[in-house]
């Protein structure tokens, strides 16, 4: 059994996909495989893959069914105890096996999350991480507590837990046993649909603030270059807080974690509509009824949107007072 499966969902990326293959090959290792799905290329993403004769590397084609039955059909295939996604136009750091290997030495948690780092066009870069939990491994009632502090939102602090699923080495079993109940038709917000429910299953949690992955950072792929999608983007939103509802018993989500989550999906893509210039969209948000409601619980949209340093869309309830009466 491998430790490791890389999974690589690649959708029109050849000309990224050396660098990313290349982050991981360049590992000697024998523990690890990689994953690569094509999902239904039109570029020469696929011709790429077939070239590589490494016998760490299985590549599988298919056509296109979207990026999250990708990554579960890379789920079903693989063979490692624990899975890293990787998207296609990114890259791993050097490094990054070796410490997971070291954290596997000394236990097996559930989840492994280290830190990342965001590569703008024009090469600025900037490290993520939890600058406030402590690293090593976090179990039992302290883990507990990160959980509720940190994804369900009940403490003071609201700074949040990454829900990328990229920066992490998930137990493939946990991660079998959550994905069946996990949203499958959803092009935006489709990592929370599977590192929620998995957070709330974890028992044990390894966290490193160390960087080990590189994610690009392209702004021809953003929002504001895709106004068109924002209608569907919002469909998401709400079939994503449904979603939490629907599940709350069986993933043991708080009612003031779905509270949350309300608030902050629809200012998420609230915040993409003032970007794209689309009023009617960012009025229609601002109009709604139980946002406005739960709004008030925190003492106020303008403060809400000021502690999360939203300034934009500051500015824009600022002027759209009729609509937040």
């Amino acid at each position: 059994m491998k430790r490791f499966s890389v999974i690589i969902p690649v959708y029109n990326t050849e000309q990224y996909l050396r660098e990313c293959l290349g982050s991981v090959l360049s590992y000697k290792g024998e523990e690890i495989e990689v994953i690569a799905l094509d999902d239904g290329s039109t570029d020469g993403s696929l011709a790429l893959l077939q070239s590589y004769s490494d016998p760490r590397l299985r590549v599988y084609h298919h056509d296109n069914m979207g990026v999250f039955k990708t990554w579960k059909r890379g789920v079903a295939l693989c063979e490692g105890e624990y899975v890293v996604f990787l998207d296609s136009d990114d890259s791993l750091k050097e490094g990054l096996f070796p410490f997971l290997n070291t954290v596997l030495d000394k236990c097996k948690p559930d989840l492994i999350q280290y830190g990342w780092t965001k590569i703008h066009e024009r090469g600025r870069k900037r490290d993520f991480a939890a600058a406030d939990v402590r690293e090593g491994l976090i179990e039992g009632e302290e883990l507990r507590a990160l959980v509720d502090e940190k994804m369900f939102f009940l403490g003071k602090d609201r700074s949040g837990f990454s829900t990328l699923r990229w920066a992490k080495a998930f137990r493939t079993e946990l991660l079998r046993a959550v994905l069946p109940y996990a949203m499958e038709n959803i092009g935006m917000y489709e990592d929370d649909s599977i590192t929620r429910p998995f957070f709330t299953q974890m028992r044990s949690l390894w966290f490193t603030r160390e960087s080990f992955y590189n994610f690009r950072y392209r702004t021809s792929g953003s929002m504001c270059s895709s106004p068109e999608k924002l209608s569907s983007y919002y469909e998401d939103c709400k079939s994503l807080i449904a979603y939490f509802d629907d599940t709350k018993e069986r993933f043991g989500y708080p009612e003031k974690a779905l509270r949350y989550y309300y608030v902050f999906y629809h200012t998420a893509v609230l915040g993409d509509a003032v970007c794209a210039k689309n009023l009617p969209l960012a009025k229609r948000i601002l109009a709604d009824e139980r946002l406005r409601a739960l709004m008030k619980e925190e003492r106020g949209i303008k403060i809400f949107l000021l502690r999360r340093r939203m300034f934009l869309l500051f500015r824009l309830a600022r002027k759209l007072r009729r609509a937040l009466r």
